[in-house]
């Protein structure tokens, strides 16, 4: 038995594959978000995600929209700003960088 995929989708399972739990994951728009939204719900619910826009941590029973939808901000462990997060980034206090 053969299952169809697209690129896309292989894309985003393999990405996921990736992502630990416990570790952190700098999100951006799009693919990223799918591929983190799928490693939470496969193997690694710990996962803690950092949105582009400033939301850290926050539950996602949908997918947002964007990196700037209020749906980042969802019960999150923060609200913070872009600048506190790319400054986090670049200081190497994340595990991983995932931009779209």
């Amino acid at each position: 038995m053969t299952t169809e995929y697209t690129p896309t989708e292989l894309l985003a399972y393999v990405a996921a594959g990736l992502l630990e739990d416990g570790k952190s994951v700098f999100v951006g728009t799009g693919l990223p978000m799918i591929a983190t939204m799928l490693a939470q719900r496969t193997h690694a619910p710990n996962l803690l995600v950092i949105f582009e826009a400033g939301g850290i941590g926050p539950q996602m029973p949908v997918l947002p929209i964007s990196v700037g939808d209020s749906r980042t901000f969802y019960r999150a462990v923060a609200a913070s700003s872009m600048h506190d997060v790319m400054s986090a980034s670049q200081s190497g206090y994340l595990d991983y960088g995932f931009l779209g």
